[in-house]
């Protein structure tokens, strides 16, 4: 009796194995790190931007969604923490060769905002720029020489400008249009013919079998969005 009772035993223990070992082998969503930001993507739903509707129409392909702050999810990405980066491009990022990229959701342009006209970006070299934290524009930093005070939203970037604590201001446009309406003030200057930095928002991921099926669901979803009119009707929804 002794012998048919462990018997049993391991043909549970068997059963329960090869079903957790099932169940892995079926769970083959990957996490994409989602730089939350209001009013373009964001896990707030009264912050909610195009990019949340987009997604949303993909919800068929198997992801979850790790909603963090910008700097934090690139830090994930690069601890391999998670499978994917999103907004993201691999054209300022290390390690091109075992990264992959989606087609572009969106393209975006990031400018210099000040006060007063301009004509080139060199009239503002070594001069106090708010830049928010966690965003890298092109390499910015590096590229242009000045003093650049570290802030944590458009918002504040904003506040710092018209209060003349810095002369201008770096952001995406589409953010800092959205942070001039929080703040109930009108959207800065900008050169729109000189862009610092231009950037093609898509899902970048570590070259797998499983981002691989990914980012061929999401380039085909994005295809036939565009041919519908669906994603340029979204994106204009800011």
């Amino acid at each position: 009796m002794y012998m048919k009772l462990l018997q049993r035993l391991s043909v549970i223990l068997i059963c329960f194995a090869l079903t957790k070992e099932a169940l892995a082998n079926d769970s083959s969503e990957l996490t994409i790190a989602v730089s939350d930001i209001p009013n373009l993507i964001s896990e707030d739903s009264n912050d909610y931007g195009p990019y949340n509707h987009i997604l949303g129409e993909m919800s068929d392909l198997k992801f979850d969604l790790l909603y963090t702050p910008p700097a934090r999810a690139e830090l994930l990405f690069e601890k391999k923490q998670v499978d994917c980066l999103f907004p993201a491009s691999v054209a300022t990022m290390s390690g091109k060769n075992k990264l992959i990229q989606s087609a572009a959701f969106d393209r975006v342009q990031a400018y210099l905002f000040t006060s007063k006209p301009y004509v080139d970006i060199s009239e503002y070299k070594r001069k106090a720029i708010a830049i928010r934290r966690g965003f890298a524009y092109g390499n910015i930093r590096q590229k242009f020489p000045a003093y650049y005070v570290e802030l944590g939203s458009d918002v504040l970037t904003l506040e710092f400008l018209k209060l003349d604590r810095v002369e201008g201001v770096i952001g995406y446009l589409s953010d800092v249009r959205s942070a001039s309406k929080l703040v109930a003030t009108s959207l800065p200057y900008f050169n729109v013919k000189s862009p610092v930095y231009t950037a093609e928002d898509a899902i970048v991921c570590r070259e797998s079998k499983d981002s691989l099926d990914l980012v061929g669901g999401v380039n085909s979803r994005l295809k036939e969005m565009k041919r519908t009119g669906l994603l340029q009707q979204l994106l204009s929804n800011e």
